[in-house]
């Protein structure tokens, strides 16, 4: 009997071993999958995350060029009214047909007339406005 009973024991304590080895091996499999898997979806989330700032880059540089151009065209639309009204005082045209024609206000047309700098030519480049002529005025 006490061979039987030392038998089991041993064959309990091989279980036993056994099981606590697979324990370990399936914890160790699952730490491993669980690394894997979260490796992989931080990899996942950085794209996705370097997509988006790059999304949103793109609609940046659109978004600017497109003001810009709105700053372009108005900006060129101010030259062209100044650059006419000083063109049509060299003429010794009506300050007010100038004004209605140009839509400037007679403060500006008037600083034009004196050969004044209106305060959007000093934004300017230099080379964007034509020169008064202030001789004529």
């Amino acid at each position: 009997m006490q061979y039987t009973l030392t038998m089991k024991m041993v064959t309990v304590g091989f279980l036993m071993n056994g099981i606590s080895t697979a324990e370990g091996s399936l914890l160790e499999s699952a730490k491993q999958n669980a690394t894997t898997g979260i490796s992989t979806q931080y990899e996942k989330y950085s794209i996705y995350t370097g997509q988006l700032v790059e999304k949103g880059r793109a609609e940046g540089r659109a978004e600017g060029r497109a003001e810009g151009r709105a700053e372009g065209v108005t900006r060129g639309e101010a030259v062209a009214k100044i650059a006419m009204a000083r063109e049509m005082l060299n003429h010794h045209m009506d300050i007010n047909l100038i004004i209605e024609i140009t839509k400037l206000s007679r403060d500006e047309v008037e600083a034009l007339q004196r050969g004044e700098q209106l305060p959007i030519e000093g934004e300017l480049d230099a080379e964007m406005l034509p020169a008064p002529s202030g001789s004529d005025q």
